[in-house]
C-alpha cells in the first residue's frame, strides 16, 4: 500500500511490487502506534500497538522478495533486494481491528492469533535487479541477467 501513485509506478514497473494507491495513516505516540489503510473511502486494516517498548535497531529482520512482473524479456519473478537503515524501532502486541482480507487478495485470511507488531524509522534501498526467472522451468535453467531500464 502507498499513498502516491508516481512511486507506485515506479514500485510496479522497475521491480514487480504489487502495489495499491490509498490514504496510508499512521500516528505515533509514546504510548500507542495507530495504522491504517483505506481506498476509496473503504478500511483494509486498521491497527494499533499501546505500550511499545524500544527494540535494538538490528533486532528486526528483511528478507529479499520475488515479484512477477511483465519485463522486455517477458514474464518474470523479479528478485527485489533492499537495504534498511534504521533509525529507531519499537515492538508491542498488535490489535488488528479491522482487517479486510479479499481486498487484500485473499478472502480466506482471517487474523486470530496474537501477533507481535513492530514499527520503526527507517531509510530503505532498492537495490539494482541482479537477475530475473522463467517462472515456468527450474531456477538454475531459467535465470537470467536482469534487463536494464
Amino acid at each position: 500500500m502507498i499513498d502516491n501513485a508516481a512511486a507506485r509506478n515506479g514500485l510496479a514497473e522497475r521491480f514487480g511490487f504489487r502495489v495499491v494507491v490509498g490514504d496510508v495513516g499512521l500516528a505515533r505516540a509514546y504510548d500507542e502506534t495507530r495504522a491504517s489503510v483505506e481506498v476509496g473511502g473503504r478500511t483494509w486494516l486498521r491497527t494499533s500497538m499501546r505500550g511499545p517498548q524500544r527494540i535494538g535497531e538490528s533486532d528486526t529482520q528483511f528478507v529479499s522478495s520475488m515479484h512477477p512482473a511483465k519485463t522486455s524479456l517477458g514474464f518474470r519473478l523479479v528478485q527485489a533486494d533492499t537495504r534498511h537503515a534504521i533509525q529507531r524501532a519499537e515492538r508491542a502486541p498488535l490489535e488488528i481491528e479491522a482487517f479486510e482480507g479479499e481486498a487484500w487478495g485473499q478472502g480466506r485470511i482471517v487474523p486470530s492469533l496474537p501477533l507481535a507488531g513492530v514499527v520503526g524509522i527507517a531509510d530503505i534501498t532498492i537495490n539494482p535487479i541482479p537477475f530475473v526467472c522463467r517462472p515456468d522451468v527450474l531456477a538454475f535453467e531459467a535465470t537470467e541477467s536482469a534487463p536494464h531500464s
